[in-house]
């Protein structure tokens, strides 16, 4: 496998990856001496792995929803949630994803069930154009009927409804959440996704902190600092909120920006003033390196 990953990253990295092959290939006499005389990697000799990628896929389109859900509600992405719930149909298959679920929708916890229950609701939505030739004036029942809750799904896929069993491409099943829940059907509309959007004022604090995280890599990045320089910070800021965020927060902070020091208060006079707004509120910093 390391062979193989060797070959395809090398033309983005030649210099490395023909130092790692030098490594992993010499006296290895069937091996090419280069990595860039070997034969691009055949993907016919390795299996394909289906469950893989339609778990993915199912991965891909949660993710997509739980984002929208968070845009919907207003809720920026560094602003950290309590949880997100998967349920429905295959949501098991996304159990083992569940740190790249949690990282993706930046929440606390993930919780998969194949149970729906009182998250969402099935909808039946028949398909007047396709019934009315066929039904003629029933197809008002079916509609009542249908309005009403009154249909059960069958094994083989139809629906009885008004009296009547409608075939596959005769309706559909849409999900429905109850009002006030963020919550939102797949595309496959056989699983929904529900977002706690709850936020107590540890997880504000710390979407704050990820702020001030933000503001002083751009800070960085504008004064052309390299990626290893470690940097002593100043921070000034009127807001109660960003400072007690900023305190409780501190090694985080440290952390993500190489910082070796946050003090509170204005930096002298010759560093570069950066301002930003963070919470609503004006932040204003400067930083030098250490």
């Amino acid at each position: 496998m390391l062979v193989t990953l060797t070959q395809v990253a090398a033309p983005f990295l030649p210099m490395i990856t023909e130092e790692i092959w030098s490594g992993l290939c010499t006296g290895d006499d069937s091996m090419p001496s280069s990595v860039h005389l070997s034969d691009w990697p055949d993907a016919g000799t390795y299996c394909d792995d289906t469950d893989l990628v339609s778990a993915m896929d199912r991965l891909r389109d949660v993710a997509s929803t739980g984002l929208r859900l968070r845009e919907d509600k207003g809720l920026r992405v560094r602003l950290p949630l309590a949880s997100v719930t998967v349920a429905g149909r295959d949501a098991s298959t996304l159990e083992p994803f569940a740190d790249l679920l949690r990282d993706e929708l930046n929440v606390k916890d993930v919780h998969v069930t194949e149970e729906i229950g009182s998250l969402a609701t099935f909808i039946l939505r028949p398909d007047g154009k396709a019934l009315g030739p066929r039904l003629g004036k029933d197809v008002q029942a079916v509609f009542g009927a249908a309005r009403s809750g009154e249909w059960s799904a069958n094994d083989d896929g139809t629906v009885e409804v008004g009296g009547h069993v409608l075939q596959p491409d005769e309706y559909e099943l849409a999900l429905e959440s109850p009002e006030g829940v963020a919550a939102a059907a797949l595309r496959s509309n056989d699983a929904v996704v529900t977002l706690d959007t709850d936020v107590t004022p540890e997880l504000e604090a710390e979407g704050l902190a990820r702020d001030v995280v933000r503001e002083i890599q751009n800070a960085r990045k504008a004064e052309d600092l390299v990626v290893t320089d470690r940097i002593d910070i100043w921070v000034d800021v009127a807001s109660d909120a960003v400072a007690s965020a900023i305190d409780t927060h501190e090694a985080y902070i440290a952390e993500q920006v190489l910082g070796t020091s946050i003090t509170m208060g204005a930096g002298a006079d010759e560093l570069t003033i950066h301002d930003a707004k963070v919470g609503g509120d004006v932040l204003r910093f400067s930083l030098k390196v250490s």
